[in-house]
């Protein structure tokens, strides 16, 4: 179930919440075909919807944010923003609304995420993983 808060109820209704559920499924689906494999047509897209839902009650509606979590969701795991391990990515740029708009928060995340994998893979590097 989809928990929209009431300064919210203007901006998103059902119908455009399809449209960005599936604006989110094709975004996946030509970025990154290959590592969606395994996933069947309707499995991607309940992934897509439970990702687009979560992020709504976020206050993230643009279909560019909510694609760019998208690409998070590849790397982190559908269900990333519900992981305990992850809760700092909620607590610390989606839900922190002293960071900005919605958009300069998931700019935010992004920004720290591949910042992350940078390092991660440098240090890979370094011990010739």
């Amino acid at each position: 179930m989809i928990v929209i808060r009431p300064e919210q109820r203007h901006v998103v209704t059902a119908h455009d919440l399809e449209g960005l559920v599936l604006a989110v499924r094709d975004h996946l689906c030509a970025s990154f075909r290959e590592r969606l494999e395994p996933r069947d047509d309707d499995a991607l897209l309940e992934a897509a919807r439970t990702l687009v839902e979560r992020a709504v009650g976020l206050g993230v509606v643009s279909k560019r944010d909510l694609c760019r979590l998208g690409n998070l969701a590849v790397t982190y795991g559908w269900g990333f923003l519900d992981q305990p391990g992850n809760a700092w990515m909620i607590e610390g740029f989606l839900a922190n609304e002293g960071l900005g708009t919605p958009a300069q928060r998931v700019e935010l995340l992004v920004d720290r995420c591949l910042r992350s994998m940078a390092v991660r893979e440098h240090n890979a590097a370094l011990r010739g993983d």
